[in-house]
């Protein structure tokens, strides 16, 4: 009963997050859509002006205004939007301890700990992550470069079933997005929700992998992302 209370207290802080980023999200994008309709507006203005032959210099100040427009369209929408970069990304299915369910999550590399093993009671050094959405904490052995089920710290509340970078997850599919520097908070939700798409009917990252070539082959299925401007 109690694994159940906290299992369902977790998960109501994970919503309440996911809310306020969606909230945040939702403000922006009002912003967002009044500048474009601005820049509709300029647009439109600037072919009138062309039509018409207006000299040179009227018709470049109109540009200008429109690429700073665009720059502070994509500023609005970045500005105060945590940023990681590609390389401290992973994903991974999970459950929670005692339970059976699977989920999916997105971690970034938070630090280098040491913690003691619940079963041999070594201390060991370990990279921690921390879920992007919630107060998850999962644990790689520096040593031997795999998760660690079995530390004592309670903080580390679930175990990992199966887990994947961003940088190989984009290699074995063949996206270009591990060329990007960084990678914001809503990027990786992206990311995260096109995963979830198959997530449902396979539960290991080899099988969603293989899924996503099979649509490659036959569609435009293919993991990008929808920036700005683009």
């Amino acid at each position: 009963m109690f694994e159940k209370s906290k299992v369902k207290k977790d998960l109501n802080t994970r919503q309440n997050q996911l809310n306020d980023v969606n909230r945040e999200y939702y403000e922006r994008t009002v912003e967002k859509k009044q500048l474009e309709e601005e820049i509709v507006s300029l647009r439109e203005e600037l072919g009138i002006l062309k039509e018409m032959k207006i000299t040179k210099d009227m018709v470049d100040t109109l540009r200008s205004e429109i690429s700073l427009l665009e720059e502070r369209k994509q500023l609005l929408l970045q500005e105060g939007m945590p940023k990681y970069k590609i390389s401290d990304i992973l994903f991974a299915i999970y459950t929670p301890k005692n339970t059976k369910d699977y989920y999916l999550g997105a971690f970034k590399y938070d630090e280098k700990v040491r913690v003691k093993n619940n079963c041999t009671g070594y201390i060991s050094n370990h990279l921690s992550y921390k879920s992007i959405v919630g107060n998850h904490l999962i644990a790689f052995d520096c040593a031997t470069k795999e998760a660690n089920n079995d530390i004592v710290d309670s903080d580390y509340d679930i175990e990992v079933r199966d887990v994947i970078s961003l940088e190989d997850l984009c290699l074995q599919i063949n996206s270009d997005i591990m060329y990007m520097q960084e990678i914001t908070h809503s990027e990786v939700l992206q990311i995260l929700q096109f995963l979830n798409e198959f997530f449902e009917n396979y539960k290991k990252f080899s099988l969603i992998i293989n899924q996503i070539k099979i649509e490659q082959k036959y569609t435009t299925n293919k993991l990008t992302l929808k920036r700005i401007n683009k």
